[in-house]
């Protein structure tokens, strides 16, 4: 099974309206990849090589963290829609699923991040990638109907499933990473605490259960570090105020070597980058905001077609992840790609360019035109964005001078499709360009453009109604290399 056919699970399974039915479904889909990850998924062995999945243990696993996170919400938070009983479980299952009103980062980066919980409750159980993934539906569907006094969400299923395998499997290697990678050894006490901090799933099975994550020739991909500090100074207003200028922190995280000529064939996160960071923006009237970003791809399968030691050309099938937003606008974005993936290096300069064409398995852009629905049962309704399936294409060009440092441009079109509240079609454009100019080895100065632009056309009654908008910012970055 592939992750298109996944998808298409996706869709049908939330525009069902039975839970009976949702619950064959999810057993079908659970057996069906468990099988297949028995003949696709199983990782190279270094040490343990006996080891088996424990089926059932992750179900326990999953519903202590459910619990934990309940009773965490009711008792310390104090929110009303966390005291479930017997008649709220009953309502849910008799509603099915429905909208909600949740904010931006709710549901974008909270809920990916609690499916990342499920994922490792099955990883740290034996289970391999695909193994791992009707574990995170599972775990989204006993939250939304047993967690919440509120109706099952479509759009919290989606981002807590489709987001949670992503941040899962990256959360996953990175652990891997700070416990098992050699070099590390010579601090261990750094990497298990860092691993345990990063996936604290994995870390109480580490030091109350003692399970470990096996060592296996994944734990020898290397991991490079860049990070950044500057100033992000929005450009829309630059003759009168600056709106949002502001203090910019940002961390990239390059998993595996892609242009490695040991390695010509990829599986479901050998490699993948990461790009987050914080804009701490500061208005003229004083008030600040702060705003965490994350935009990220994953390989699922790769393979090169030419592997030579000046010319590298690579087609893949890659996942993405963006949680991308400020005052002004938002994206999120779950995506799936088809990639061809070119590299030549000449006497002084590399030239890497990358093509992607694929499908919006669920995505978000803001509107203006989101109104409040069900006010009873969502009395506080935050969400100013619409949601939806639809497509994307990126391109993506890097030249890499010998000298005179590197220049980078990526150009990222969506189009998603909002089929209700209001109904219409969202296209959205993030441009971004960098230069970057070394001093020594580890160091660099950056500037960085980026220009956002959405065109929204809706349907009413009156007719179509079309939204614009733009925004275009500039970064300065100091940059180390770890």
């Amino acid at each position: 099974m592939t992750d298109f056919c996944i998808s298409e699970v996706f869709i049908t399974f939330i525009m069902m309206k039975n839970f009976k039915t949702h619950l064959w479904v999810l057993i079908f889909s659970f057996v069906s990849l468990v099988i297949q990850g028995q003949r696709l998924g199983k990782d190279t062995m270094v040490n343990h090589q006996n080891i088996r999945p424990l089926y059932f243990r992750p179900v326990i696993d999953i519903t202590g963290v459910n619990f934990i996170i309940n009773r965490f919400d009711t008792h310390i938070m104090k929110v009303d829609w966390s005291s479930v009983s017997l008649s709220s479980w009953k309502l849910n299952l008799d509603r099915g699923f429905l909208t909600d009103g949740d904010a931006f980062p709710t549901n974008w980066l909270g809920h990916p991040i609690h499916g990342s919980l499920f994922f490792n409750a099955a990883r740290m159980n034996q289970m391999n990638f695909w193994q791992s993934i009707p574990y995170v539906m599972g775990g989204s569907m006993m939250w939304e109907f047993l967690g919440e006094t509120e109706p099952a969400s479509s759009i919290d299923f989606y981002t807590t499933s489709l987001g949670g395998i992503f941040l899962g499997e990256v959360i996953y290697r990175l652990t891997d990473y700070a416990w098992n990678y050699p070099p590390n050894n010579k601090y261990p006490i750094i990497g298990k605490i860092s691993g345990s901090l990063l996936n604290p799933v994995a870390g109480i099975n580490r030091f109350i259960f003692d399970k470990k994550i096996p060592f296996t020739k994944k734990s020898l991909t290397p991991v490079a570090f860049k990070f950044y500090i500057g100033t992000n100074h929005p450009l829309d207003n630059m003759i009168s105020t600056m709106k949002g200028t502001g203090l910019i922190l940002n961390a990239e995280v390059y998993y595996g070597e892609l242009f490695n000529r040991n390695q010509k064939n990829f599986g479901p996160f050998d490699y993948f980058k990461i790009n987050s960071w914080l804009n701490f923006s500061e208005y003229p009237g004083g008030n600040k905001d702060t705003y965490f970003n994350l935009s990220s791809e994953a390989i699922i399968l790769g393979s090169k077609i030419t592997n030579r030691p000046n010319k590298t050309e690579l087609i893949s099938l890659t996942q993405h992840y963006d949680f991308i937003h400020n005052d002004i606008f938002k994206i999120g974005s779950i995506v799936l790609t088809g990639d061809w993936t070119y590299q030549q290096t000449f006497d002084r300069v590399r030239v890497l360019s990358s093509t992607k064409l694929g499908v919006v398995l669920f995505g978000s852009g803001n509107s203006e035109l989101v109104e409040p629905v069900l006010p009873d049962v969502f009395p506080e309704f935050e969400r100013d964005y619409i949601y939806g399936q639809g497509f994307m294409a990126e391109l993506e060009f890097i030249a890499s001078f010998r000298k005179s440092g590197t220049i980078a441009a990526n150009l990222n079109h969506f189009i998603i499709y909002s089929k209700s509240q209001p109904k219409g079609v969202e296209n959205l454009d993030l441009i971004r360009a960098k230069y970057l100019y070394p001093i020594g080895n580890r160091f660099d100065l950056g500037l960085q453009f980026d220009y956002y632009h959405r065109n929204g056309n809706y349907y009413s009654s009156k007719g179509i109604i079309r939204n614009k908008s733009g925004h275009q910012e500039l970064k300065l970055l100091f940059g180390y290399t770890l």
